[in-house]
């Protein structure tokens, strides 16, 4: 009796494991001051997760260098602060850095036994005072650079054609 009881807890699992992950474990963004941004995690679990992001001035992989809100660093971070996935889920991420500079972040997405992270590295650009930002003075640089080819290929037509009549005449 005492070998059957044995036998018949062998095969129950006690065990309670937490399925958890995120992708990509990082996330790189480069970006104009003032401009909003936005990503999206895919996210592997189940049941109602938290989210919370931290932030430091420094780039390191020790968790508890990320003791800063995003407010100490004035980057304005959208996203939600729970989440309810089965098996498969995704959050949405948008971030608007307020000054220029590297910021470094950690998105944090917990159960209550247990925790993953999201590195987040964001080069914060300027722009320009002109109201116009560089990458739309990039864009009109490169209108530029067409109209002027179409300006010298007119010239040389116009200068062979001038050069022909002379010949003829």
């Amino acid at each position: 009796m005492f070998v059957l009881l044995l036998l018949l807890f062998s095969f129950i699992s006690f065990s309670n494991a937490i399925e958890l992950g995120v992708s990509p474990p990082e996330v790189n963004i480069s970006v104009f001051q003032g401009v909003k941004t936005c990503f999206n995690i895919s996210v592997f679990g189940n049941g109602i997760l938290k989210v919370k992001d931290v932030w430091s001035e420094n780039e390191s992989n020790l968790i508890v260098d990320y003791n800063s809100s995003s407010s100490d660093m004035r980057i304005d971070v959208y996203h939600d602060k729970e989440i309810k996935i089965n098996d498969k889920g995704v959050l949405d991420i948008c971030l608007k850095p307020n000054n220029n500079g590297n910021y470094y972040g950690l998105l944090v997405i917990s159960t209550g036994n247990a925790a993953v992270g999201v590195w987040i590295k964001i080069n914060v650009k300027s722009s320009i005072g002109t109201g116009f930002s560089v990458l739309e003075i990039e864009h009109s640089e490169k209108w530029l650079l067409g109209v002027s080819l179409i300006l010298i290929v007119l010239l040389i037509f116009l200068f062979l054609r001038l050069k022909t009549r002379r010949i003829i005449a």
